[in-house]
């Protein structure tokens, strides 16, 4: 094994062969979450349980974001409110415990996404 000459190239083509093969099961895994995604939207499933004890899980989040046009209206907001920038996360919660309506400069955007849990068995083994 002392003797065996290793070429860079080599490895760089290996290495290459690996990143290639990640970025496919990376593609295959997004288009699964997707078509599972679609299933459980269209059946009404909020979560699916595996046997082994791992989650699938339909998650929303909503998020607020300024209206594309407005940032001098949503900055100009921002300076009335003490602040130095358009922070959106705190924007939100000042909307929602507000009872004034939201600025038309700000929207409101709601997506959805998969939240996996992996079973306590994997941790353990």
């Amino acid at each position: 094994m002392a003797n065996q000459v290793i070429y860079p190239q080599t490895i760089a083509t290996e290495l290459r062969a690996v990143q290639f093969a990640k970025e496919e099961l990376e593609r295959q895994e997004k288009e699964l979450k997707d078509s599972l995604m679609g299933i459980m939207k269209k059946q009404g499933v909020k979560s699916v349980k595996l046997e082994d004890g791992s989650h699938y899980i339909r998650t929303f989040r909503e998020v607020v974001q300024v209206v594309k046009g407005k940032e001098q209206d949503a900055l100009k907001w921002a300076h009335e409110n003490n602040a130095l920038k358009v922070d959106t996360g705190i924007a939100k919660d000042v909307f929602r415990h507000s009872l004034k309506a939201m600025p038309k400069f700000f929207k409101k955007v709601s997506t959805e996404f998969l939240t996996i849990k992996k079973s306590n068995h994997d941790d353990q083994e």
